[in-house]
């Protein structure tokens, strides 16, 4: 899955601009709704060295709270969590825009 991070008003989200045919399925199967469009960050705002806000898992249909914090230019660590107990941390890769 590609995430485009951009603002949104005062604070910034995540929408959903590429995934692959498995995770459209699982994304339809768990919300009912397309994944390509699909807002994932909700109201992340800066808070020390992460951001925080709250995160749409489209196969759970749930919104968790999570946190997302800048490893280095290309890498991104991003954390949700239920209840503040179960909590699921991934690292995502920058992707370089194809050349049109």
């Amino acid at each position: 899955m590609h995430v485009d991070i951009r603002p949104c008003g005062a604070s910034a989200c995540g929408v959903v601009v590429w995934a692959s045919p498995q995770a459209q399925a699982d994304a339809r199967q768990g919300s009912g709704r397309e994944l390509i469009g699909m807002q994932l960050f909700q109201d992340f705002s800066r808070r020390g060295d992460a951001w925080r806000g709250k995160v749409y898992v489209p196969d759970l249909n749930r919104t968790l709270a999570g946190a997302a914090r800048i490893v280095d230019a290309n890498h991104l660590e991003a954390k949700g969590c239920a209840l503040a107990l179960f909590c699921k941390t991934q690292v995502w890769t920058r992707v370089t825009p194809k050349a049109s």
